[in-house]
């Protein structure tokens, strides 16, 4: 396969991710979840009923949490989505890292009202993950994509 095939393949691929996200309307409220027994982060409502739900299973000898972003994305409600990117980022060998593993995830948000960025950040004693994944969940709750870095 040439490289032209792959390009053009990819490009198709993004587009179709981007026009799914569009369609799940505008950011209606954007919740925090404090109880940290649960692995439910944060959720995102959507005017068109689905919910964007922010998640990690907590395990023992690690913690995730959301470092920063909640007041940014909860100023852009009433904004439609056009398009959302995931990425991580390795920390482990900074001079915040206590533990062996300790990384970043961010999920940055563009609306018509503006930009948001989510910072969600885990530390483990390496042995577990600390990934946060974001999950649309339909009106009925059957989830329906894993949004992947």
């Amino acid at each position: 396969m040439s490289k032209t095939s792959r390009d053009i393949r990819k490009k198709k691929s993004m587009a179709e991710r981007k026009d799914r996200v569009s369609r799940l309307g505008s950011i209606v409220s954007v919740e925090q979840n404090n109880n940290h027994k649960s692995d439910l982060l944060l959720v995102v409502k959507f005017d068109t009923g689905v919910e964007l739900q922010f998640s990690h299973r907590q395990d023992c000898c690690e913690h995730v949490w959301l470092e920063d972003g909640l007041d940014e994305l909860t100023e852009l409600a009433g904004n439609g989505l056009i398009a959302l990117e995931a990425s991580r980022v390795d920390l482990s060998n900074t001079p915040q890292s206590s533990d062996s593993l300790y990384v970043a995830t961010f999920y940055k948000f563009k609306t018509t009202g503006g930009y948001a960025t989510l910072r969600f950040e885990g530390e483990s004693n390496g042995y577990y993950g600390v990934e946060v994944e974001a999950h649309l969940v339909s009106e009925s709750g059957n989830k329906s994509i894993q949004l992947n870095l």
